[in-house]
């Protein structure tokens, strides 16, 4: 991740909602640290490429943990545990077909939520599934946001 890296994600909240476009951009670089900002909101995240994993800094909690196998696993956020889940799989999204991705599952906590992402080398989140168990609705919702667009860089 590098200054003027950006990733442009199509966003189906399901239950025939519109859909929406989000966009993400690495605004900053220091070391092995990147703030990563919402065109839309304006609200940023700093993560840290370390050598056991991507560590997301305001939330102090891995993305990404080693060793990469199906089976690892280590706390995520809101009392869910983060697992990899698939290693060695391709995706295909709006903005291509990415070989050798890993997908990492959250799951757990009082929330009902599961948080499915799919991470491709070279180019990082590629596919967010979101599940929502909810009592008064037998099938919970569901949304999944797959890459649309990526650079890799600043403008030239």
């Amino acid at each position: 991740m590098g200054e003027g890296y950006s990733w442009a994600f199509r966003n189906d909240p399901g239950g025939g909602l519109p859909v929406q476009t989000s966009v993400l951009r690495v605004t900053s670089t220091h070391g092995t640290q990147a703030q990563v900002e919402s065109l839309a909101t304006g609200d940023a995240r700093t993560y840290d490429l370390r050598e056991d994993g991507l560590f997301w800094v305001d939330a102090n909690l891995y993305l990404i943990h080693v060793p990469i196998r199906v089976g690892t696993s280590w706390p995520s956020s809101n009392a869910r545990t983060a697992t990899i889940t698939e290693v060695d799989i391709a995706a295909e999204v709006p903005t291509g077909h990415f070989d050798h991705c890993v997908v990492i599952t959250e799951e757990g906590g009082t929330s009902g939520l599961t948080v499915r992402t799919t991470y491709c080398p070279d180019v990082g989140p590629t596919i967010v599934e979101t599940h929502q168990a909810l009592q008064l609705v037998a099938a919970g919702t569901s949304t999944r946001s797959e890459l649309q667009a990526y650079q890799q860089g600043g403008d030239e």
